[in-house]
């Protein structure tokens, strides 16, 4: 049976399986699906149960053309990847010490985790993490980055790491939330803007 080690599951309402289906990636422009384990959360990690993925321009770039995945220090094709990177689901197990959140959490997820150590990550600015290269996916330093440098959402399951999860109300969709850290990112975008020009003139909305 499914198991984390020193994590948490409920079986009983959450069942997981040993294997999942997943799309792979094989020559550009190939994908198909196959069977592989469904992946174990560690410590600041939880197993999502994918309810539903998007599909983004960029994953057609990465599925025809590679970049800007990087899986093992090169393009992705014939390793056994599996794209995707807008997606959400369920909170179906946590790693170890994990009580940030509940299984049978619904969750929108953003997929990128930084090392944490270098000086972008620890002013939070994750996404421009100085190890890119270096740390820029080594899961045992802490960076992830679904769908890019590790495996993604065109699956049944994933982990996550705990600082990479946006909890979604029961109001919203499946769909809907699908798409919440691609909205975050351009409202946040247009919260940095200036709202008016050098002389303090208001700028005019176009």
């Amino acid at each position: 049976m499914y198991a984390p080690p020193g994590g948490k599951t409920n079986h009983n309402e959450f069942p997981i399986p040993d294997s999942q289906r997943a799309w792979v990636l094989g020559e550009p422009g190939q994908l198909s699906i196959t069977t592989k384990p469904v992946p174990v959360p560690k410590k600041a990690e939880v197993l999502v149960r994918i309810d539903a993925v998007a599909i983004c321009a960029t994953d057609l770039e990465i599925i025809y053309h590679g970049p800007p995945a990087s899986i093992q220090g090169g393009l992705p094709f014939n390793k056994n990847f599996t794209p995707g990177h807008e997606y959400m689901g369920t909170v179906v197990a946590l790693g170890a010490g994990v009580d940030e959140y509940k299984i049978g959490t619904r969750v929108a997820v953003e997929i990128h985790a930084g090392c944490g150590q270098c000086k972008r990550c620890r002013e939070g600015m994750y996404t421009s993490c100085h190890n890119y290269g270096l740390n820029y996916g080594d899961v045992d330093k802490g960076h992830r980055a679904n769908g890019f440098t590790t495996d993604g959402g065109f699956c049944e399951y994933q982990v996550n790491s705990i600082n990479t999860l946006v909890p979604i109300p029961n109001e919203m969709s499946d769909e809907e939330g699908t798409l919440v850290v691609t909205a975050g990112t351009g409202c946040g975008q247009s919260a940095r803007c200036p709202t008016s020009d050098p002389d303090g003139h208001a700028r005019q909305s176009s």
